[in-house]
């Protein structure tokens, strides 16, 4: 660093279109003093962007601490520039000296929440909490939810600085606070929230709207987004930017990103790039132009192999328990909001000057369908399904549900309109309770009322009126759907682990293989019944289980005190290790230069791989042609999927659900795609080339192998 990094300034040089004018000139005309005007503005900058109490005086007098929005030059004419004169000087101060060199921060951008921390100069690890003003566990879960008030001025905002912009907060709203007006919204209100950030970013053609207090927007789908265009991820990532690098934090220049494995590479680095976008505008420009510092956004690990990094060490797989070479072998079941992912691995002590310990993880799979808000919707779904006469008569609707199935009177009731979306939202709400605290349901405010079978909901009429309905609501269906839904999930997790396990290199005969689970959604009782029941019923693995709760549980805690291991009362929350937030600490030990080495079988910049078996028909059936992890196949070679062409159509069936490997899975639980041949062919077989995680392409070939079709179709599957 060379030159003063702090001065004493007697003006402030704005650009006549910096917004932060607008509020500068609005203070003067109430103090009738443009140096009182500007130096409130200036002390309250943080909380008109992000809702930040303001900063004291002293970051504008003390000689030895300084602002940084005054040291930064501002480009233009003398005719665009005002300089607005101080009764007496203030102090500037270069942001350059508030670099937190070699430090991280690391992000999980979750479906329903998104947990970030940082880790400083002492290896201290810290949770960082995005608005609202609780204190509690769940205090640094930030919701993945945006508030629309006014999408115009700030995007005008947010683009007309190059960095730390004077947006305002209450133009677009993030996380704790847009969450806690969503359930505060009526009407019209509702489409201002946008909740679906990670599930837009997968999907190929959304064709989904916002609006906010003025008009609506076309959301582009994401992958065709640009840099000027409303972009959801973005402007999140540019939040938790400013809440990260402020005069009180100072600045980070490292992130460190989990990875959703399943998601196609290109998806992939486009959310690592509009998380880059984002952050860099939180960063002030002097920094990064100063050519001492570069932004480093990477994804660095898969959600659940982050996880095991942090349970691993909280329930003591350390150097004082395990000698230098022992492994052990884990397998993790992150039960999420809205996907179920897993991973399998091996953890081993390696004890060098340069890592602590080395985890290779390989084999991930997972439930795509399963996670706690999938849930929530399809009890919600099926509540309003049994009482869809009722809702008929009064005039009310309910939105659509990817697990719930069709019925008669469907197309009368089941609706993709505001009025649908608010039921939905609000019965789903409603049985979140029930949900979160299954098995202690004698704590469940409406109890008796469940107990008796009849329930009174406030919904909305397709004109936005209110009414008041009673449902027949059976207890005991919704418990059987619950359970239905996580056995599946759980069947589906120990097939594969039985396939990874054949990667387990360490595991010997008596070894026990840990499965931790993760994910707010495992906290229910409900998973591990059905892993005890299934391991009873159907023995799948030769070596024992062994179970560890998720972490930040009082079931964690007895497993802790079993184990000999300390268990201590954390007050502060911003420390809180659970089974969301231990993502974020395992990303910050895994990370570059920490003591823990991890190795992963499919990387970054590997595409991910195919998400589903294919296969035919055979009694009613499900019979595997293609399994997805297969090595062919992924690798983008020809692979038979039928094995004559005499017909110019044939049925192809494709499933995510493992048990396609065992030969009973019911061809009901597949979908079915017929594909056309461009004529018939006698001697020949159908092969198939994978062309992305959920697409392929099919051609006819002869006895010899050699290509005999030009039918030039890619079929996506969904």
């Amino acid at each position: 660093m060379s030159g003063n990094l702090k001065k004493e300034v007697k003006e402030f040089v704005l650009h006549k279109n910096d917004p932060m004018c607008i509020d500068i000139n609005e203070l003067y005309k109430e103090k009738g003093n443009v140096s009182d005007a500007i130096r409130q503005i200036l002390l309250e900058v943080e909380q008109h962007v992000i809702n930040l109490e303001p900063y004291d005086k002293g970051v504008l007098d003390d000689i030895n601490r300084g602002h940084w929005d005054l040291f930064r030059e501002c480009e233009g004419t003398e005719k665009e520039l005002i300089r607005l004169e101080f009764d007496k000087p203030v102090n500037a101060r270069s942001p350059l000296l508030d670099v937190n060199e070699g430090c991280f921060v690391a992000i999980d951008f979750g479906t329903k929440n998104t947990v970030a921390g940082f880790v400083d100069k002492s290896s201290d690890k810290r949770l960082i909490k995005i608005g609202g003003d609780r204190e509690q566990s769940d205090s640094y879960q930030n919701p993945t939810i945006i508030e629309f008030k006014d999408i115009g001025t700030f995007l005008r905002n947010y683009h007309s600085s190059l960095s730390r912009p004077y947006t305002s907060w209450e133009s677009v709203k993030i996380a704790h606070d847009a969450a806690t007006n969503l359930g505060r919204a009526v009407n019209e209100e509702f489409f201002k929230f946008f909740t679906s950030l990670k599930q837009w970013a997968k999907q190929e053609k959304s064709h989904i709207r916002v609006k906010d207090d003025i008009r609506t927007y076309d959301l582009k789908d994401f992958l065709d987004i640009g840099e000027n265009d409303l972009n959801p991820i973005e402007l999140y990532g540019y939040y938790i930017g400013r809440y990260v690098n402020n005069m009180r934090n100072g600045i980070y220049l490292n992130y460190l990103l989990s990875y959703p494995v399943k998601y196609p590479k290109k998806v992939r680095e486009k959310i690592r790039e509009c998380f880059e976008r984002g952050l860099k505008k939180s960063i002030p420009h002097s920094v990064l132009a100063s050519g001492e510092h570069e932004l480093k956004v990477v994804m660095s690990a898969t959600e659940p192999a982050a996880y095991a990094i942090s349970a691993l060490k909280n329930y003591g797989f350390n150097t004082r328990r395990l000698k230098k070479g022992e492994q052990v072998c884990y397998g993790v079941f992150d039960f999420g909001g809205g996907t179920t992912d897993f991973d399998f691995g091996m953890w081993e002590v390696v004890g060098t000057r340069k890592h602590d310990f080395k985890i290779t993880h390989f084999g991930n799979g997972g439930d795509s369908n399963l996670g706690g808000e999938n849930l929530l919707e399809l009890l919600a779904y099926e509540i309003f399904k049994d009482n869809h006469a009722l809702m008929r008569l009064n005039n009310c609707s309910f939105a659509p549900c990817a697990l719930g199935e069709k019925f008669g009177g469907y197309e009368h009731v089941v609706k993709y309109s505001q009025e649908a979306l608010q039921n939905t939202y609000y019965l789903k709400e409603w049985l979140r309770f029930y949900w979160e605290n299954f098995g202690a349901l004698e704590e469940f405010s409406n109890y008796t009322e469940l107990q008796t079978g009849e329930m009174r909901f406030q919904l909305v009429d397709n004109d936005g009126k209110q009414k008041t309905l009673t449902f027949t609501v059976n207890e005991k269906k919704m418990a059987e759907i619950l359970k239905t839904q996580i056995s599946k999930g759980v069947e589906n997790f120990m097939h594969c682990l039985k396939k990874a396990s054949q990667k387990m290199t360490g595991l010997k005969e008596g070894d026990k293989i840990c499965i931790f689970l993760a994910g707010n959604a495992s906290r229910s009782p409900l998973v591990m019944e059905c892993f005890e029941e299934f391991v009873d019923k159907e023995k799948v693995i030769k070596n024992g289980l062994e179970f560890f709760p998720p972490l930040g549980t009082p079931e964690a805690d007895e497993k802790r005190e079993e184990m000999g291991l300390e268990v201590v009362d954390e007050s502060d929350f911003s420390r809180y290790v659970t089974g969301k937030t231990g993502v974020v600490f395992g990303l910050l030990d895994g990370r570059p230069n920490g003591r823990v080495q991890v190795v992963s079988e499919i990387g970054v910049d590997d595409e991910a791989k195919f998400e589903f078996y294919l296969g035919y028909s055979q009694d009613d059936y499900f019979v595997s042609l293609v399994d997805r992890d297969s090595e062919q196949f992924n690798r983008g070679l020809w692979v038979e999927i039928c094995e004559y062409a005499d017909a110019d159509s044939f049925d192809l069936y494709y499933t995510q659900e493992a048990r396609a490997e065992t030969g009973n899975l019911e061809i009901s639980k597949a979908t079915r795609v017929d594909l056309k041949l461009d004529k018939t062919y006698d001697n020949c077989t159908v092969k198939a080339m994978k062309t992305g995680v959920n697409s392929f392409v099919y051609e006819v070939f002869d006895r010899s192998s050699k290509k005999v079709s030009n039918i030039n179709k890619e079929i996506r599957l969904k």
